[in-house]
């Protein structure tokens, strides 16, 4: 979530959603405050794990939050744009190796 420019990384329950291993397990709520402006993301691990790059390495958790950063005020079409277009440059020729899940919503 990015609220005028300040970063905060709600925790994630760490399974699947349609794990029958943790199956009538409730997953962690949280209560957030919203502001106006405020832009909500909800990512799969896919993008940070993307391999790519000057030196073939993953873009990592770090890189995608420093982006995210960068663009949070931008209207929504544009973030898409610089999204599929940096994740297209990193990317190269190399294969997609995981899904990319990435859902941008400003509240």
């Amino acid at each position: 979530m990015l609220r005028a420019g300040e970063l905060q990384i709600v925790p994630a329950d760490r399974r699947s959603i349609g794990s029958r291993k943790h199956l009538g397990l409730p997953f962690q709520e949280h209560l957030l405050e919203i502001a106006p402006n405020t832009m909500l993301y909800m990512l799969s691990d896919g993008y940070a794990d993307q391999f790519g790059g000057e030196h073939n390495r993953k873009i990592g958790s770090r890189q995608v939050e420093a982006l995210l950063q960068k663009i949070h005020a931008f209207d929504c079409t544009l973030q898409k744009n610089v999204l599929h277009n940096f994740l297209a440059k990193w990317k190269g020729n190399q294969r997609q190796i995981d899904d990319i899940s990435v859902l941008g919503i400003r509240l």
